[in-house]
């Protein structure tokens, strides 16, 4: 399975959350992939970027992204 890189844009205050979320589980938040993401969410991947959506945040993956991947 390919992998794909993910920016998001976060308050300051959801940063140092999800780094302390981070630190608990054993595991660097700057390194996680949306499928892995999606997995500690128990989500599917499609699920989680609805989430990332409804929480205003935004997921870079273009068409030719999609195609590097597949």
């Amino acid at each position: 399975m390919g992998t794909v890189t993910v920016s998001v844009h976060l308050p300051e205050s959801e940063a140092a959350r999800l780094e302390r979320a981070a630190g608990e589980m054993g595991v660097d938040w700057g390194e996680v992939t949306l499928s892995r993401a999606a997995e500690i969410a128990d989500l599917s991947v499609r699920s989680m970027i609805f989430e990332l959506q409804h929480h205003g945040l935004e997921l870079s993956y273009g068409v030719n992204d999609l195609a590097e991947d597949l």
